[in-house]
């Protein structure tokens, strides 16, 4: 519902870092994030239209309705008006319900029907008002058939009153006639998933076809996974390796659409009671199951993150494209980082064939502002992942360690060896070696696909350009790790038997990876004969 804060006002936190991630992800054309900005601008508007105001004319007052319908219709939920606002608007949108000609039929009264109901009825349900508030849709619906918006609102109501078949016969009414609205989708799915008893078969079609038609960062993608995953261990039995795996495999995928994911608007995300029963099952079954929100054995979990994309249950999971796979490697800042290194790389390597010179960069060879040391014990140094790490500070993260595998050629930078690196979530950073001999040897464990551990690893900002990674200073805080064997240079699979027909380093899993990492990622940046 739309919800009242403080007088003092406010919205769901939008702070610059949130809009500009939402504007981002817009620009990339995610109908998500469009959605939350177009909501988001029609009530600012609305906001601005009302402030400081008690009365309206009557024009200003079908302007204001008109407002109220374009992002109500939306998604609402992102919305949080100052209080004063939030109530001034209830008691004209009542006032207009109650004054309305009672037989006139149109568009005024379709939208003045759909806002009364969210803004004053589903809000403040008692048992007498409830069955007026039904009728309220049911009226609205009988009256205004080729209007979505009362199906989804009715099929959302009876779930919510345990209704389950109720739910579903509104939310197949509205798909006959809206079959690519996805809200009806997802609340058809939620019907089936909790009738009883449950038809399991007819569950997964129903989250699959969601699933199919939904975006990745739609915020019901979470729920409608982890509801997959519950509908395995009804289909197979559990400790069945395929019973287990494709549980496994969904309670993953809502996992990794969760934490890295969803918009900002749209979290923290509420757990749902088929993500806690699958949750609790994999852990009785199995004694590390999966990345539960970074609170993973740097040790045992290595590699164990997300990497597949929905797909029907009959689709052998490795069928399905590298980009639905493997979800982290559609991230843009994934690949801003590795096409900006590679830029770098080829920048350098075209200064070392001209024999000039080349700026010092942001980090160049200014002295640290922090001390690093090596640890006092290495047993017991906590797992660090980038995600906990403060960009904006520099700091020396202490009796910690970070796993890092290096997922580009390291680059020697006048007294640095340069690397770019992904941690076990698959977020990526760039990494300074400072000190360390440029020996052959060093710079072999150093190459594709190698693992390095980094203690009390220090994230240092850079002086000149403000950008930031990890640099380090002690030689004796970089620890070798096994690396990956042939490591695919797109999508990080092992033991990937194809190579670039230029220069020959490049290793890649199936021609799928070569095309992208040319296109997505630019190789021909650091692709040489020599």
């Amino acid at each position: 519902m739309l919800a009242s804060k403080s007088k003092d006002g406010g919205d769901f936190n939008q702070n610059a870092a949130n809009i500009a991630a939402i504007q981002a992800k817009a620009r990339e054309g995610s109908p998500t994030a469009l959605d939350v900005l177009e909501t988001l601008a029609a009530s600012q508007d609305l906001e601005k239209f009302t402030r400081g105001r008690d009365t309206f004319t009557s024009s200003e007052k079908l302007q204001i309705l008109n407002m109220l319908y374009e992002f109500i219709t939306r998604d609402f939920q992102v919305v949080i008006f100052p209080e004063e606002t939030y109530l001034k608007l209830k008691r004209l949108v009542c006032e207009m319900f109650e004054s309305r000609p009672k037989k006139t039929r149109d568009e005024t009264d379709m939208k003045i029907r759909i806002i009364h109901w969210t803004l004053n009825v589903a809000s403040a349900f008692s048992e007498t008002e409830e069955g007026l508030g039904v009728e309220l849709l049911k009226d609205g619906n009988r009256l205004y058939p080729n209007n979505v918006h009362y199906y989804k609102l009715l099929s959302n109501f009876c779930a919510t009153k345990g209704e389950y078949e109720l739910s579903f016969l509104y939310a197949e009414r509205g798909l006959e006639k809206f079959p690519y609205d996805l809200d009806l989708h997802y609340s058809k799915a939620f019907a089936l998933r909790n009738e009883k008893p449950v038809k399991v078969g007819v569950v997964i079609e129903a989250l699959g076809t969601f699933l199919e038609k939904a975006p990745i960062d739609h915020p019901k993608v979470p729920d409608a996974f982890y509801s997959m995953a519950f509908m395995h261990t009804y289909k197979c039995e559990v400790k069945d390796s395929a019973g287990l795996a494709m549980t496994e495999y969904y309670y993953n995928l809502g996992n990794e659409t969760e934490r890295r994911i969803l918009l900002p608007c749209h979290l923290p995300w509420a757990s749902s009671n088929d993500k806690l029963a699958v949750h609790n099952l994999l852990a009785s079954v199995k004694p590390k199951p999966v990345i539960e929100d970074g609170a993973s054995d740097a040790v045992h979990c290595n590699r164990a993150v997300v990497e597949r994309m929905p797909m029907p249950i009959s689709l052998d999971v490795e069928q399905a494209p590298v980009l639905q796979r493997k979800l982290y490697l559609n991230h843009p800042g994934r690949q801003e980082f590795i096409i900006k290194y590679r830029q770098l790389i080829n920048q350098f390597s075209l200064v070392r064939k001209s024999k000039t010179s080349v700026g010092g960069g942001g980090f160049g060879s200014h002295q640290p502002t922090l001390r690093q040391t090596l640890p006092r014990r290495i047993s017991g140094l906590k797992p660090l992942f980038l995600k906990d790490i403060n960009p904006t500070t520099n700091h020396i993260y202490e009796d910690q360690v970070i796993d890092l595998t290096i997922i580009d050629e390291p680059n020697l930078y006048l007294s640095l060896i340069h690397l770019l690196a992904e941690d076990l979530n698959k977020d990526v950073v760039c990494v300074w070696l400072d000190n360390m001999e440029k020996s052959k040897e060093n710079i072999a464990k150093l190459g594709f696909g190698s693992r390095i551990a980094v203690f009390n690893p220090y994230l240092r900002i850079g002086a000149a350009d403000g950008s930031n990674g990890i640099r380090n200073y002690d030689p004796r805080c970089v620890f070798y790790l096994d690396g990956v064997e042939n490591m695919c240079r797109f999508c990080g699979e092992e033991n990937a038997s194809l190579s670039c027909s230029k220069c020959k380093k490049a290793k890649y899993c199936c021609k799928e990876c070569q095309e992208l990492d040319w296109k997505m990622l630019k190789h021909k940046l650091v692709c040489s004969k020599k």
